[in-house]
């Protein structure tokens, strides 16, 4: 991988505007669930509720701008994606007990783990269907085409999709990272993805290697009882917000 020098190519008036429309369109389905986040932190919303919230907000607003997504989407077979998510969801399993996990989420465990009690079966299969279809495409839109290339040029749709630079690239994977409890995998994995997008110009192939390891992430997850490798990206939220972790005690995720 070489970083691409776009100063030519992309030169662009000062007086030209600020892209707010694209900004919006690519970002509008985290913004969202950011929202939901924030509101299940700070209102007693049932974890049902909340990711049956997520699961209908995120996945109407993605059907609203796919005409605007859809040539960075190209559906295929793409075994080397599927072997990636593999890779990972062995490595955040695997790596899990050997480093410290983030501070910035302190409270995550209480709010996650199995003191509390089982989830419901309803629960589980909502936030299995939501982290492994829906999540993935808001994900990877957000990290992979929006960020990176935003990183690159403020204009980011003047950038080539795949676009690389050691500065997004280092940036956009140490924040991922850093927005899971497990930031150590979380970094790997963000550098996984990325440099499937790079090597294959398409943003299925991130797509599609986030949701296996999500589903297998979620399979383990259930079939072990180890609920607490299912925190959550909400939480960070509450920190990047400048507001104060607060849970009332009548919120659980499971209930």
């Amino acid at each position: 991988m070489k970083p691409s020098d776009f100063s030519k190519q992309n030169h662009h008036k000062p007086s030209e505007p600020f892209p707010i429309r694209p900004v919006l369109i690519y970002t509008c389905p985290a913004l969202a669930y950011a929202a939901i986040g924030l509101i299940q932190w700070q209102v007693p919303l049932s974890a049902l509720a909340a990711w049956t919230a997520a699961a209908l907000t995120i996945g109407f607003l993605l059907m609203k701008i796919q005409s605007h997504i859809r040539h960075e989407i190209r559906v295929n077979i793409d075994l080397t994606a599927v072997m990636a998510g593999i890779l990972v969801f062995m490595i955040w399993v695997g790596l899990d007990g050997y480093y410290p996990l983030n501070p910035l989420i302190p409270h995550i465990s209480a709010v996650t783990g199995p003191d509390i009690h089982p989830p419901s079966w309803e629960l589980v299969g909502v936030r299995l269907f939501t982290s492994a279809v829906i999540l993935p495409v808001m994900t990877e839109l957000f990290w992979r085409s929006f960020a990176l290339r935003f990183l690159i040029n403020s204009r980011f749709n003047t950038i080539p999709l795949g676009s690389f630079s050691w500065i997004s690239f280092l940036a956009v994977n140490m924040l991922y990272g850093v927005c899971h409890e497990r930031w150590l995998p979380g970094i790997i994995a963000g550098a996984i993805y990325s440099i499937l997008l790079y090597q294959r110009k398409n943003l299925f192939s991130p797509i599609l290697a986030n949701g296996t390891t999500q589903a297998l992430l979620g399979i383990y997850t259930v079939s072990t009882g180890s609920w607490t490798l299912w925190s959550d990206f909400w939480s960070s939220l509450v920190i990047f917000f400048g507001e104060t972790v607060f849970i009332p005690s009548t919120i659980t995720w499971w209930t």
